[in-house]
This record gives C-alpha cells, structure tokens and sequence, in this order.
C-alpha cells in the first residue's frame, strides 16, 4: 500500500486511503440502535463492494473499479428509498467513500459520471432548524468572543466545536453550559439574550441538539449567508479602482467610531434588526429593509436616517450627528455604486478597516500606528504601571523587564528574522511583520497573568511562559522573564522562534488559520535549532499528544490544549512539507492574495479539513504517516 501511494499525487493518495478507511469489519460502532437489522446487513454489504472497488483500483483495473463504485452508488441509493436522519447519518460515511473514489478514478481520466447527491429531510411540524434558528441566535449574541474567537477557551466556530464540549448536552438544557451562563447574566458580557431566544435555545437542546445543515465543520458566519434567502440579499459589487471614496479606507471607519454596540460588532440584538458587523449583513439591511440602493444615494434609507428625515430619530442615537463632510462621503459612495474594496464581505468591517489601513501605510507609517495600539494593550493590562521600550527593525520590545532583559531578547529575535524569511523566500532584511512585532515582556507571573486575563479575556496556564497572538490589527508575542530564574536563552530560544515564525506565517493573509501558522512555526523553529533541547522533545510530545485525541480535527476545534493543538499542528504540517514544492506553491499563492482555503484546494486537490480527516483518521490514531 506504501509503495502505491507514492506512485500518487497528495490529492490521489489521500482519495486511496478513504477507500480503505473503514473497512466493513469496523462499521459496528456506527450503527444506529433506531436501524432495522436488514439495513444494516445492507449497509455493510455496501462497504464490502466498495472494498472491492479499492482492490480493483489498487490492481490498476479502472473500468471494473468504475462498474464497482457504481454498483456501490445504486445499492446505497436502493437503500435510501425511505429515508430517514439515522439512515442518513449511517450511510453517510459509505456515501463519502464512494465520493472519494470519484474524485480519485476522475483524476486518473476515468469518467464515473455525477454522484448523486444524498437526500435530505423535511423537518417535522415545529421542529427547530440550527441552520436558520439557532445559529443566528448564537452568532447575534455570541459571535464575536466565541464564533470569531474562543474567549475563555470556549470555541463555537461550528457545529462541532459547539457541542463537543459542556456548551451543549443534547437533551438536558439544565446542564448545558450556554444556558448557564446566559441564566445568570454572565454571558454577553454586554448584552442580554431575550428571553424568546433563550427559550428558543432550551427547546433545540432538549429536542435533541440536532443539525440539519450539510456540513457540521461550516463555520456559523458561512453557514447562515449560504442558507439566507438569496432573493432578499443585494448583489455585491466589487470596486473598480475608479472610485473617489473607498469603503475599506472612508466608509467602514466612520460605521466602527459611531455604530458600534448597536449595530457594529454587536453581541445581542441589533436596532430595528440591522447588523453592519460584516458588509454583506450591511447590504442585507434590517427590519425596514435594505438601507443602501447602489446608485442612489440620496434615496438610500441609510442617508435619509443620517440626514434624520427617514422616520423615528436621527441616526446614530444619542451620539453626534455626521458631519455634512461625512454624509456626503456616504451619499458619494452609494452612488458610485456602493463597491466593496475590501479582502471578503464576510470579514468583519473593523476586520476590513484595519487591513486597509495597513495596506496603504509603509512600514514605519504602520510601525507607529501598532505603537500607539501596543501602548493602549498595555494601559489595559497593567494600568498603573508604565513601560520600558526598546524598538528595532522588526520588533516593538515593551514590558517591566530591565533594559538589559529587553535588549537581550531583541538580540534574540534579530537573531531569528533571517531564518523565517528565508522560509518564506523572503530578502532577509526584510521586517518580520509589515509595521513591527511587539514582545510585551513581563518579569512576575501576576503581571503575565494579568495579560492574559485583561487582554485576552482567559486565564494562562500555569505552566506557560510564552506565547503569541495576532487579531489582524495586533501581531504579538508575550513572555515571561522572571528575574529571580536565570534567563537561559539555550532553553528557551527554540520555543521563542517558534511564536515569533508563528506570528509572521499568520501574517501572511486574513484566514491563515491558526493552526497551521502553529505548525509552520515550529517546523521553522526546528530547523534554526535542531539541538535545542526542547526542539528535540516537540515530536515525541506531539505523538502523546495524537493519542489523546477523541476525534481528527480536536487540534482544529479547540477541544484540546492550546499546546498540546500545536504540537499536533507540527506533525501535519511537517508531512505537508515532505513535499515542499507544494508547500512553497501553497506560501506563494497566499502571499499573492489567495484565501488560505483556495489555495489549499488547488495546491492539494482538497480541503485542510479532509487531508487531516484522512491524516489523523482511525486508522491512524497510534501514529504518524
């Protein structure tokens, strides 16, 4: 079997290996209690045949593999003649088999024809939908701390990080976490869930938690603007490079100062039902309908309430009127043609605001605008407590360490910048990241901590000393430097270079996820210090790290420790990198302007999400390939 996958492409292989991912002897664990014992038998004579059609492959006997896998899609199909959720769920892994096996023998210039796709099921007489009920509650009053991050270490960018933890116990409200802390007024921390909603949120739970989505890893944000009502949504228009106002550089500013909390990156619900957190929940309007009409300005209802003659009261409330100047920028822009100039219409608009600015800045332009924002984290942090500073090409060093501390990690930072250049096939005088990276160093845990708590809105483990972050308007790294321990740069170099390549890979471009910067950089960090003594533990860590794992994707999911995730980031990304031809193809096209996802897609013939199903699948729980 080795010795075939070589004679593949990354994308064919990991095709190959589905085909034999779960064989029939292994089905057991997913039957269903509520399936008839003849389904079942049928199910499991649909993944002998379908092992057959992986032999025949393997043989290099094409047409019998196509006259297989189609003998496998009709029997499945026969099989779904009635179908119902448990039928569904239980085939769905044969269905994916035979999906792969597709793609495999379409690549090889076989030609199977079109899959046909699973059917799907009505939802019965008052039963709740996740997709167009519940995601919107959660996204409306939980997005941004838990959809967009995973503030307190609680993620739910989808489905399955939802309820994989004790956000949600299917079937028991009363112990869900989520309804918890919405009972007691913790949660939003600026806001409150109205009580239809939060009755709303009981009833799925204790329905059953059920998802009637088609893809349980969508992120909530993606999943809501796929299943809206396309005929209720503006076409967006994107910028030419003619206009005389820019919605990135002009227009989202003036929203984020004046709009925020009540319609910008709000938590609970909007005013009169208007969101304008993201430009496409802009263009969709509110409760009184779309807000803007491309090429009519005057007539757009958004100017009409800034101008106050649109009915109620002047927007924004209880705030001060836009400047005729400002009005007028909107009305110029609206009848231009209302374009979006902006990196995606599903990022948030702060998001896009911040990237352009950066974008039109040089680098000592951008260097001083972060100075001024790392100065505003630290006032937050350590309120009373003023700053030692020292700046150099790529780095901003700020903290309570003394000067020789800051001066001797800069050195070591300098020290760092030519070898993740080098990785990234960069000039190594080129700066770390576009405007500086700030190092906050601290020399008391209470102070790191504090960091941690004020900035970031979690508790640091115990057991940390270091670590990075990056929200597109900050790129940093935190460290603790306890003056009462020898600084022992020996030990601690490698872990050091490891945040700061993290940082620099997760620059790269707005949906660079973090998991795979986590992985980059230590393989960077590997490859600058082969002998460091903690480089030398990071492997034989990330495999106790694998067999921990309940699921493939818990390091993507935030179902496991921060560490112990990136470790296995590493062994991913580090077989990603056995072929460094597509891996560099990979840097390259996201440093052009690719999303991550497209690249990936082109570069390995499918999505992060699938390569590592296949990677950390069952078959491959107890080790590395």
């Amino acid at each position: 079997m080795q010795k075939l996958l070589m004679q593949f492409s990354i994308g064919q292989a990991i095709a190959l290996i589905a085909l034999f991912s779960i064989p029939g002897a292994q089905l057991q664990a997913q039957d269903s209690n509520e399936l008839t014992s003849k389904q079942k038998s049928e199910i499991r004579k649909i993944a002998v045949i379908i092992d057959r059609a992986g032999k025949q492959y393997q043989a290099a006997r094409y047409d019998d593999t196509v006259e297989t896998v189609k003998e496998a899609e009709e029997k499945l199909f026969e099989l779904l003649g009635e179908p119902t959720k448990e039928l569904l769920a239980a085939v769905k892994p044969q269905y994916d088999r035979i999906a792969q096996a597709y793609k495999l023998l379409e690549e090889n210039g076989q030609s199977p024809g079109q899959l046909k796709a699973l059917p799907t099921i009505a939802m019965a007489e008052g039963e709740l939908s996740f997709v167009n009920q519940i995601a919107p509650i959660l996204l409306n009053n939980c997005g941004r701390c838990h959809v967009d991050r995973t503030s307190g270490g609680f993620g739910m960018a989808n489905f399955e990080a939802l309820v994989s933890g004790p956000g949600v116990a299917p079937e028991r409200p009363e112990v869900s976490r989520i309804i918890e802390v919405i009972e007691d007024g913790e949660m939003p921390p600026n806001g409150e869930v109205s009580a239809e909603d939060l009755e709303t949120l009981k009833t799925w739970i204790k329905a059953g938690a059920e998802f009637d989505g088609e893809n349980e890893q969508a992120n909530l944000r993606q999943l809501v603007d796929m299943n809206s009502p396309a005929e209720d949504e503006l076409e967006i228009s994107s910028a030419t490079g003619n206009e005389t106002v820019s919605f990135s550089l002009d227009i989202a500013p003036m929203f984020i100062d004046n709009c925020g909390g009540c319609h910008v990156e709000v938590q609970n619900n909007p005013r009169g039902g208007l969101n304008m957190t993201t430009f496409r929940q802009l263009l969709n309007g509110g409760d009184s309908g779309p807000i803007v009409t491309p090429g009519k300005g005057e007539e757009s209802f958004l100017v009409q309430k800034l101008k106050g003659m649109g009915g109620g009261q002047r927007m924004p409330v209880n705030r001060p009127a836009f400047s005729d100047e400002q009005v007028e920028k909107v009305i110029t822009w609206i009848n231009e043609g209302a374009r979006f100039d902006g990196r995606s219409p599903r990022l948030s608009i702060t998001q896009v605001a911040a990237l352009a600015r950066a974008e039109s800045m040089t680098h000592e332009e951008l260097a001083a605008d972060r100075l001024a924002g790392s100065e505003r984290t630290w006032k937050l942090a350590m309120t009373d407590v003023e700053s030692r500073q020292m700046e150099s090409n790529s780095f901003l060093m700020m903290g309570t360490a003394k000067e020789d501390r800051l001066q001797e990690i800069n050195d070591l930072a300098e020290e760092i910048v030519p070898e993740v250049n080098s990785f990234l096939k960069r000039a190594n005088s080129e700066p770390i990241v576009k405007g500086r990276m700030t190092i906050f160093v601290f020399d008391k845990r209470y102070d790191y901590s504090e960091f941690g708590k004020m900035v970031e809105s979690r508790d640091l483990p115990s057991h940390f000393v270091s670590h990075w972050g990056y929200d597109t308007i900050n790129a940093y790294a935190a460290v603790l430097s306890n003056p009462r321990k020898a600084f022992d740069a020996d030990s601690f170099r490698a872990d050091f270079c490891q945040h700061i390549a993290a940082v620099a890979v997760r620059d790269l471009a707005v949906d660079v996820p973090k998991w795979f910067a986590d992985g980059a950089g230590f393989v960077i960090a590997k490859k600058t210090y082969p002998r460091d003594e903690s480089a030398r533990q990071w492997t034989e860590k990330a495999d106790a790290a694998v067999k921990n794992m309940n699921r493939p994707d818990d390091f993507v999911q935030d179902r496991m420790p921060e560490d112990q995730a990136a470790l296995v980031s590493y062994l991913f990304v580090s077989s990603l990198m056995k072929d460094s031809g597509s891996f560099n193809k990979l840097l390259r096209l996201i440093s052009e302007g690719a999303t991550f996802d497209e690249g990936f897609n082109e570069v390995y013939g499918g999505s992060a999400a699938e390569l590592i199903n296949n990677f950390y699948g069952q078959n491959n729980r107890r080790g590395r390939r």
